[in-house]
């Protein structure tokens, strides 16, 4: 396929390097020269400066013979013009990268009036994939299917797990949830069980099914877990309030703690549900004192790793 990637930023490179050794045609698009040098002496990649919303850069970069167009600059509106320009030039599919909030109730529209294909957005993804692991809190892993009406969720397998020296048959026959269990990691080794499959303590097993029925099944198998209906969060990004969002679709309250005084009035007016605590999260009496440490679950996303450690 011949792809342009416009945007030679850590997203733009990652992706091209990644497309690259699928032995695709990759043209990268930036303004910078120093990225752009960068690109073309670590990848077999074509590389053209300019700015990607520009229609003669793009033609330069041969849009209309292109299968794919990825915009992934640092900008929302230049992402989303890129991909409007290349879809009206003859680009076969856009992708656009959208973090904004303000775009989040646009996905639809956005893909009907300019075209896109598909809208990537980091922050919400990262949200979504949190606001799984909460529901599922015996759960290391929870991935969505049929657009989020089923999971697929993966837990281990200790001496608490009913399952652990059992058949799987025998388990379902003492149970009337529906799910399938669908993969086992056992001795290292991925396999797909069957109904004979006897699962020891150590290994991991997947099982797929709606949502209900799953916490009614790791009920079953003694994973008894607490439901999380309060969430204390530490930081005010975007992903924070992207988190704040999906959890309010599932009955959870939330609360944010933030430092910056200007970054809390944004917050309380995007989100006037929720309570904005204005302070230092590494504050334990804070903390304790606003009853942050009282929620079933403290998710941490401020900009530093170790604060979040």
């Amino acid at each position: 396929m011949k792809i342009i990637i416009v945007g030679n930023g850590k997203v733009g490179y990652a992706i091209a390097n990644s497309l690259a050794q699928e032995d695709h045609d990759i043209i990268m698009v930036d303004a910078s020269t120093s990225a752009l040098r960068k690109a073309e002496s670590t990848m077999d990649v074509l590389c053209v400066e300019g700015n990607g919303a520009s229609i003669s850069v793009l033609i330069e970069a041969g849009v209309r013979t292109a299968d794919l167009v990825i915009a992934v600059t640092n900008q929302d509106e230049i992402n989303l013009v890129c991909c409007l320009i290349a879809k009206k030039l003859g680009a076969g599919h856009t992708i656009a990268r959208v973090r904004n909030t303000d775009y989040r109730r646009d996905e639809d529209m956005l893909k009907k009036e300019i075209g896109l294909d598909m809208v990537i957005n980091p922050d919400l993804a990262a949200a979504q994939e949190m606001a799984r692991i909460l529901a599922f809190p015996a759960a290391f892993s929870v991935e969505p299917f049929a657009r989020g009406r089923i999971d697929m969720i993966g837990f281990d397998v200790t001496d608490q797990t009913i399952v652990a020296g059992r058949s799987l048959s025998e388990f379902s026959s003492h149970t009337s949830a529906k799910v399938l269990f669908c993969v086992a990691v056992h001795g290292g080794e991925t396999v797909i069980p069957n109904g004979a499959f006897v699962p020891q303590i150590g290994d991991k097993l997947y099982m797929i099914g709606a949502k209900g029925q799953l916490q009614d099944t790791l009920h079953s198998l003694g994973h008894s877990q607490q439901k999380v209906r309060a969430v204390s969060i530490l930081g005010g990004s975007r992903t924070a309030m992207y988190l704040v969002w999906e959890l309010k679709k599932r009955g959870i309250k939330s609360q944010i703690v933030e430092m910056k005084h200007q970054k809390c009035i944004t917050l309380s007016a995007e989100l006037p549900d929720t309570l904005i605590i204005e302070g230092d999260g590494t504050d334990n009496d804070l903390l304790r004192e606003e009853g942050v440490f009282a929620a079933d679950a403290f998710v941490s996303l401020t900009d530093r790793d170790e604060e979040n450690l």
